[in-house]
């Protein structure tokens, strides 16, 4: 009877459109898209991927026009909170031209060629809420931020201690990256370094910079980074530790973001963003589901007003084919008629936004081979994991 019900979902879709579907065509619905998003304080726009241009210059757009009618003041990017807070006390002194110039990545421009005029937006508050740092474990590799501590550090005290301490912070994040653990033991002396700083007679003397990413770094070793911060959690692998404490830290950070009374805007990986209602199955059966405790499930236990955007794609060019360098997944046409990507095909639109409580086939069992991960594709039921998708049929780059 359920696969009865199913094939009927499937054959009506094929005849479904704009007038029984809420489907806002992201190249003219933005005034009404718009007023959907307004009533939410926090806008998950998640995505399958971090490396497509098109992707992120669309959630650019997005951000930008919530920003300029809709009082949407903040994105939080996936990315470290620490080299956020550097880089908005850098920004209160220097040209956001000498921010592009010294501290962003150029990839990161390449993906994100809007970053500019973000950070050139006066209303918009642009900031991470991750909590890992830089993953690379070389002690030559130092980014700018903890070459320009170090140096200001040193007109008072001789910067090793810090820079042992810098090092050890990408060994951490390397660590959890590659072996869902860490040594934690060594992170609480690493935080009794950063705390030596923050009680040393030069601390105050520190410009504004170096003062606020040292205390973040205090933030997460007294958070994520230690020991019992998912102690109350059922823990049952060291993969699901790691991306509980990736779930929970983030989700701290964008609350004490809300608390400062900022609508925002959330830049993450879909796998993040996941609800995690029901299990994700991978088709495959390569991995288990370790996201039980994701960011998107603290979300939606939270008293946050959220709204869970998941961004996917159903063909891509062999252009970005050949920037993913991965060859073995499967970039082009989805033809499964169980696939997600196959389903929203069907309305024959190029980008557009659908909740997913006016789709009739949200709560059955599909395929969905842009969840994100590398092991496509993955069977799940998608009102159990987002609230909406935001569908682009093709990308380039």
């Amino acid at each position: 009877m359920k696969r009865l019900a199913l094939l009927l979902t499937l054959f009506l879709v094929g005849f479904s459109n704009e007038d029984t579907v809420h489907i806002y065509d992201l190249n003219e619905d933005w005034l009404e898209l718009g007023n959907y998003f307004e009533e939410y304080d926090v806008i998950v726009l998640a995505e399958s991927t971090h490396n497509s241009r098109d992707m992120t210059t669309l959630h650019a757009e997005l951000a930008l026009y919530l920003n300029e009618h809709h009082n949407f003041s903040t994105i939080a990017f996936e990315q470290s909170k620490d080299y956020w807070t550097f880089i908005n006390h850098y920004k209160d002194s220097h040209s956001v031209e000498d921010v592009i110039t010294n501290i962003i990545n150029p990839n990161m421009l390449s993906i994100n060629p809007l970053l500019p005029e973000l950070l050139e937006t006066e209303t918009m508050h642009v900031t991470g809420m991750n909590w890992l740092s830089n993953s690379t474990g070389r002690l030559t590799n130092t980014t700018f931020e903890e070459s320009f501590i170090a140096d200001d550090i040193e007109q008072y005290i001789d910067a090793a201690d810090f820079k042992r301490a810098e090092y050890r912070m990408r060994n951490f994040t390397y660590d959890l990256l590659t072996k869902n653990t860490m040594d934690f033991a060594l992170a609480n002396e690493t935080l009794d370094i950063y705390n030596t700083i923050i009680n040393s007679d030069y601390f105050d003397s520190l410009s504004p910079e170096s003062k606020a990413y040292i205390r973040e770094r205090v933030n997460v070793l007294e958070g994520p980074m230690h020991e019992d911060f998912v102690e109350d959690l059922d823990i049952s692998s060291d993969s699901e530790d790691y991306y509980a404490r990736r779930g929970k830290g983030m989700l701290e950070n964008i609350e004490e973001l809300v608390a400062d009374d900022e609508k925002i805007i959330v830049y993450v990986h879909n796998m993040h963003a996941s609800k995690s209602l029901s299990p994700i199955n991978y088709v495959d059966d390569f991995r288990q589901d370790e996201l039980t405790y994701s960011l998107g499930h603290f979300l939606e236990a939270s008293d946050l007003n959220v709204l869970t955007v998941a961004t996917i794609f159903n063909e891509a060019s062999s252009e970005y084919e050949a920037f993913q360098g991965d060859e073995s997944n499967d970039y082009g046409r989805k033809q499964d008629k169980r696939s997600v990507e196959y389903l929203l095909g069907e309305f024959k639109k190029d980008q557009f936004f659908v909740p997913l409580n006016s789709l009739d086939w949200a709560d059955e069992k599909l395929l969905m081979y842009d969840f994100g991960h590398e092991e496509w594709p993955v069977e799940f039921i998608p009102n159990d994991h987002f609230d909406a998708f935001i569908y682009m049929d093709y990308i380039e780059k």
